[in-house]
């Protein structure tokens, strides 16, 4: 990591707890709507499992097969869990869609609700200073961007994160140095790799945001 992103993550940090604390808008609906996001967490992290299942017992039938089997008996089991996660990995992954969507919808429903509220109390000020509608629009989009952000970058964040404290836990059943070796290549990835990425682009995003506001 360069001195500048080493410089800026404490700095980061920081402001993001602060922010979460004097949070008032986002952070009630993770308590509001604790089970549907649980279930969204379980249902995601148990598609990802599906999906892995799959690829073995897939490759394991098509291994078996082509030792050319005394019998072809001998793929009827492999052949049914290959069904049944074949089966399994798509119906929940939409269903972890729709528990997702429909956490995100509520949300920013509410937030929808909450923020016209506010405005409501101080339309005058707008009215004499800028058009409603075009501020209205703006809020209205930000609160759009929020959808997009859980959908596309939190939820997935998420589960990735609990694929990986699974799989480091039951590997180190198995072989703990292995499991460490493990966690530390995957952690680059799953932890350092976004951090650099979020650094690098914050000037970016910040600068855009301000041409937007403009």
């Amino acid at each position: 990591m360069s001195k500048t992103a080493a410089e800026q993550t404490p700095r980061m940090v920081s402001t993001l707890r602060s922010t979460w604390r004097q949070d008032e808008w986002v952070k009630p609906f993770f308590a509001r709507y604790a089970h549907i996001l649980a279930l969204t967490l379980f249902l995601g992290l148990l598609a990802f499992i599906f999906a892995g299942a799959l690829m073995f017992t897939s490759g394991y039938m098509i291994s078996l097969a082509a030792t050319l089997p005394l019998t072809v008996l001998a793929l009827h089991l492999p052949s049914l869990f290959v069904r049944i996660f074949g089966l399994g990995k798509p119906i929940l992954q939409y269903v972890e869609r729709l528990a997702s969507h429909d956490w995100v919808l509520r949300m920013t429903s509410g937030l929808r609700r909450k923020l016209y509220g506010a405005l409501e109390r101080d339309a005058v000020f707008f009215r004499r200073s800028h058009r409603t509608g075009d501020i209205l629009g703006l809020l209205a989009e930000d609160i759009g961007h929020l959808q997009n952000l859980y959908l596309r970058a939190v939820f997935p964040t998420a589960v990735a994160w609990l694929v990986y404290a699974l799989g480091v836990a039951v590997l180190g059943f198995f072989d703990a140095w292995f499991a460490l070796a493990l966690a530390l290549v995957l952690g680059v990835e799953v932890f350092l790799v976004p951090l650099v990425s979020a650094l690098a682009n914050r000037v970016r995003i910040e600068r855009r945001k301000a041409l937007k506001n403009e």
